[in-house]
């Protein structure tokens, strides 16, 4: 929600919702997955055993801080980072460097069927997501050390981003696929316990892209798998299984299926790392629109928690009463969820269909567009300021536009054409 709320910081100030959690942060660094603050106490639906979540604020803080401009904030924001960054380190990495959640909902994934969700904690998996989210966790926070001159933890962290990076590719990428996979792990109380490649193909295999894991080889591969429809390109794309899985539903259902916000944004900013810039416009593109025809065609008419890879309806889940058990049948998922949902209409439009890049820290406005028409945002979030940035349309694809920037400050617009 902070990667939306930080172009109107003022209006929603989600980046806040993180010191929730810091507030909560154990002296040895851990940050529990959910807290009951009226309670003071983790609640039991969070499970046991010190559950996590994807370690995903040093990344926002990062993104929020390019956006607004907010130095203090790092100030106050590092030390938790890095405390956090080490516990897990220290409790959520095995002897052979593999990286585990607790359960799929500690992954964010609740049913997903890339484990076999046994009363066995860590599942025997090694999860390419926490090991993806580690690595960019380290890059994000080496960079804000640097914001406040702090080479030391700079350097530090520069050193886990490459240890992390170099251990995703030789254990996770799987050659014959051509695909990050998770590691299936056998004889897990053994000293020497095997690991083999899931076979389950899931969207959590597109995060080392955002965290810069991918070398070129790789990232062309991937893209294939994005571009394929017998796999995530679908009608909305990109459903969080494969569609050549035998457990694919064309319903969603949650996580056998459904297309999430939150793992679309993933997915779209990775390919904008990578370059990817068209893809990246093509499925914001396809999930906005999907979710506008939703909104119109499917009653009630509100944006929803998921929604399904093929048809223009909401997912649906399988619902159970928590402690008994009793089945409850099948349900649509959450409707009124501006929640994560919003990353659609908001950041996927401003990043990826418009193409703009905020970088206030150095003053720039990054901006990649093949659009022919006059296009920009106003009011646009830059540093503490709001400012105007318009794009007049253009007669050749190669041209680079007349910009017009309405701003009290200096703008540098690195403008380019794809």
């Amino acid at each position: 929600m902070s990667q939306f709320s930080k172009f109107a910081p003022e209006e929603f100030p989600g980046i806040e919702s993180l010191d929730n959690f810091y507030a909560v942060q154990r002296k040895d660094g851990y940050i529990p997955r959910c807290f009951n603050l009226t309670e003071g106490k983790i609640p039991d639906f969070a499970g046991v055993r010190d559950n996590i979540n994807p370690p995903l604020a040093a990344w926002s803080e990062y993104d929020y801080v390019r956006q607004t401009g907010n130095v203090e904030r790092v100030k106050h924001v590092l030390p938790h980072l890095i405390r956090l960054d080490r516990w897990i380190e220290t409790n959520r990495r095995r002897k052979d460097g593999t990286y585990w959640f607790s359960d799929g909902a500690a992954a964010g994934m609740d049913n997903s069927p890339r484990t076999a969700r046994r009363n066995k904690f860590g599942n025997d998996v090694g999860w390419i997501d926490l090991a993806s989210q580690q690595a960019l966790a380290a890059e994000s926070i080496a960079k804000l050390a640097a914001i406040l001159d702090d080479t030391s933890t700079e350097s530090e962290f520069n050193g886990k981003y490459a240890e992390r990076v170099v251990f995703i590719n030789d254990r996770h990428w799987c050659e014959k696929e051509g695909f990050y996979l998770d590691l299936l792990l056998q004889g897990l109380d053994a000293e020497d316990y095997l690991a083999y490649y899931s076979s389950v193909k899931t969207v959590a295999s597109f995060w080392p892209m955002l965290a810069g894991a991918c070398d070129p080889s790789k990232r062309k591969r991937l893209v294939e798998h994005l571009r394929n429809p017998n796999e995530f390109n679908r009608p909305h794309p990109v459903p969080s299984l494969s569609y050549d899985s035998p457990a694919y539903s064309a319903d969603g259902m949650y996580w056998q299926g459904g297309v999430w916000a939150p793992t679309n944004y993933m997915v779209v900013r990775g390919l904008l790392r990578c370059g990817e810039y068209a893809l990246a416009r093509d499925i914001a593109w396809k999930h906005i629109r999907m979710m506008n025809e939703v909104y119109r065609e499917f009653e009630p008419h509100s944006i929803w928690e998921a929604y399904s890879p093929e048809k223009n309806m909401p997912s649906l889940v399988y619902k159970s009463e928590r402690y008994s058990g009793r089945a409850l049948g099948y349900r649509l998922v959450r409707d009124r969820f501006c929640g994560w949902s919003a990353l659609g209409p908001t950041a996927m439009m401003i990043e990826a269909i418009v193409g703009i890049e905020t970088d206030y820290l150095n003053r720039t406005i990054h901006w990649h567009s093949d659009c022919m028409e006059e296009h920009g945002v106003r009011n646009l979030q830059y540093g503490p300021y709001k400012i105007h940035l318009i794009a007049k349309a253009g007669r050749n694809k190669m041209d680079i536009p007349e910009i017009v920037v309405e701003s009290p400050v200096a703008v540098k617009v690195d403008f380019r054409r794809f």
